[in-house]
């Protein structure tokens, strides 16, 4: 059967609280079916929210085996993730069903959605996509410059990414030093505007005062060249000089900051997961300051610091009373406007402070009666009380007289399809798709890019060029071993791997060590299973969530002897296994397609390992996911 879209409309959030979309793929339809569903999200402040899949409009499932799929989502900011589930529904004779789809701040509840899926066999599987990533940046342009460029990476003609307004009449996308599109526009003389270029699901698409004016497809190529500079005032000598002011240029890799039209905000911009440069202009002191990277510009020319921004200075606000209402589970605040009427000059971006917490605006909404504030609380409690709203420091701009420009050289970073992964503590990364890693068919080595041993491939085990490209186990003699120490310790750890296996009847072990040490494998099953040695069966720690032969996942391990062994997969944690806390007793060696050398052995194939001398976050698991998922499809 195709597969089938399921699509829900948004359903009422109430308060102001932070929107959802749902929509996804489900293949096939029927029993045993595997099911996906996409998640786009909004204004979510490192929230946990929980998911249940029935088929009635109450908590208590009729579903075949009495089973509620279910599970656990971390959202914070604004962008994507899924959820899959494995049990099938009692589908009526045509092969159609009504699902609803239910969540809420806790397991089981149904306060933020209770909504219908439809399901109809009209779409096709989502398209493999190269990475996604944001740049934005606010200016205010003089004439000057025939095809003006306010940033590029590399010169014209070997830009990696640029955008240039040809002749000040018509803007230029470029990929892959390829003009993927254009558009009329003229910015000269138009005062202070907000741009963004982002790339999702491989289409670009342009904004421009936060509303939509280009999208095109042809962007979705591989970026990853590392030696062209990033420009900021130019993009191609002489005729690509910008003459104006440029302030806030910031760049997201791994992650669509904007998906549809928008509001910009009236403060500066504030770095967030992915953030790889952002050059504020806080003062004329730090005017050419990454403070992110640390990135350092080479100046040609004269480029100064000026007092003038997009922005308008505010004065501090203090509410005059209590809350009316407020949801710590969501960090929102309910403001009666009739009460506190001058609660509506408070914007994302504002810090805040009371008696028992402080923390940052993330977002408002402006209902009728009420006036609705998100806050990222940094520290105490969000509680009702009186407090103070503040408007950050809104530092300055760059002027460039259309001679001078800034020049903070070539980096990986730029390089948007390498992957901004979580580096703190990596012991071992392994890339089929990076050819610096595996160099191609008939190679015997896997070079670890973190440096710390590489794995030796045995069996001549094939090689896929893809997308994705993957190192392919045939499940008899072919396998990876690795080095004996220094990868995963005892004492807390975390291992990821991508990878799909041919069937669920092998024993599928995808990274695990001799005997006596760590494992993760399948027992010839369709679930995961991930343990130590030294805890007796390797039967005790199965994943709730089932695997699907021919389909690629992201499984991460985690193990804190504090906490216990976390299991996740896409991202999303499948479960927290306490029951024995014991550290392993191998020497910490980590092979790849089997357990000890030439057991237990995959039949399938691996794109990706990831592990770290430390128990990364659920947040942390969740980038390493969102930063590698285009690649594989999912």
């Amino acid at each position: 059967m195709p597969i089938s879209q399921i699509i829900l409309a948004r359903g009422g959030s109430g308060g102001g609280s932070p929107s959802i979309n749902f929509y996804g793929y489900s293949n096939p339809m029927n029993e045993g079916a595997g099911n996906t569903v996409y998640v786009n999200y909004s204004n979510y402040s490192g929230t946990w929210i929980y998911w249940q899949i029935v088929n009635d409009t109450t908590s208590n499932a009729d579903w075949e085996g009495g089973e509620t799929p279910s599970g656990g989502l971390y959202l914070e900011g604004t962008g994507n993730v899924n959820f899959s589930w494995n049990t099938a529904a009692d589908f009526t004779p045509d092969g159609t069903e009504t699902y609803y789809v239910q969540v809420s701040a806790t397991p089981g509840g149904s306060d933020l959605f209770n909504e219908q899926l439809t399901i109809s066999d009209t779409s096709t599987q989502p398209p493999f996509t190269y990475d996604d990533f944001t740049i934005e940046w606010w200016q205010k342009m003089e004439s000057g410059g025939t095809n003006p460029r306010p940033w590029a990476f590399g010169l014209y003609p070997t830009q990696r990414i640029a955008i240039s307004y040809e002749s000040n009449a018509a803007d230029y996308y470029w990929i892959n030093n390829n003009a993927i599109g254009s558009v009329n526009r003229n910015h000269v003389n138009q005062g202070w505007q907000h741009m963004a270029m982002v790339r999702r699901n491989g289409i670009v698409k342009g904004y421009e005062n936060g509303v939509e004016y280009f999208s095109d497809p042809d962007g979705n190529s591989a970026i990853l060249d590392t030696t062209a500079p990033l420009y900021v005032g130019t993009g191609e000598s002489g005729a690509g000089n910008f003459r104006g002011y440029i302030k806030d240029l910031h760049i997201v890799k791994g992650y669509a900051k904007y998906t549809s039209n928008f509001t910009p905000l009236t403060v500066p911009v504030q770095p967030r997961l992915g953030t790889i440069f952002l050059m504020p202009t806080t003062d004329s002191g730090t005017v050419f300051n990454d403070t992110v990277g640390s990135f350092t510009a080479t100046v040609t020319g004269t480029p100064t610091w000026s007092s003038d921004t997009p922005f308008t200075t505010a004065t501090p606000y203090t509410m005059t009373g209590a809350a009316q209402a407020y949801n710590p589970g969501l960090g929102i605040l309910y403001i009666l406007k009739t009460t506190d009427p001058g609660i509506t000059t408070v914007r994302a971006g504002w810090t805040v402070s009371s008696a028992n917490y402080s923390g940052t605006v993330t977002s408002t909404t402006d209902t009728t009666d009420y006036y609705n504030i998100t806050i990222a609380v940094s520290s105490g409690t969000l509680d009702s009380e009186i407090a103070t709203f503040t408007q950050p420091a809104l530092g300055g701009s760059v002027y460039f007289n259309g001679s001078s420009y800034l020049n903070y050289g070539g980096s990986a970073q730029w390089a948007m399809d390498f992957d901004n992964l979580v580096y703190s503590g990596i012991t071992l990364n392994i890339d089929a798709n990076n050819s610096t890693s595996y160099p191609g068919a008939g190679a015997t080595t896997w070079t670890d890019l973190s440096g710390t041993g590489n794995i030796t491939l045995y069996g001549s085990p094939s090689y896929t060029t893809g997308p994705p490209s993957s190192i392919n186990f045939s499940g008899t003699g072919q396998y990876g071993v690795g080095v004996t120490n220094g990868v995963i310790p005892s004492t807390g750890y975390t291992k990821s791997v991508w990878f799909k296996v041919n069937n669920t009847t092998s024993d599928n072990n995808l990274v695990s060590s001799d005997n006596g040490g760590h494992y993760v494998f399948m027992n010839a099953t369709n679930r995961i299973y991930c343990g130590h040695g030294n805890w007796g069966a390797t039967n005790i720690n199965p994943s709730v969530a089932t695997i699907t032969a021919g389909t690629w996942y992201m499984v991460t391990v985690t193990f804190d002897p504090a906490v216990g062994m976390n299991l996740y997969i896409n991202g999303v944690l499948d479960h927290l296994y306490d029951a024995n806390l014991a550290t392993f007793t191998g020497n910490g060696s980590t092979n790849i397609a089997c357990y000890a050398p030439g057991g237990n052995l995959l039949n399938g194939s691996i794109g990706r390992v990831l592990c770290y001398n430390r128990a990364l976050s659920a947040p942390e698991v969740l980038f390493n996911f969102n930063a590698t998922r285009n690649r594989y499809g999912v």
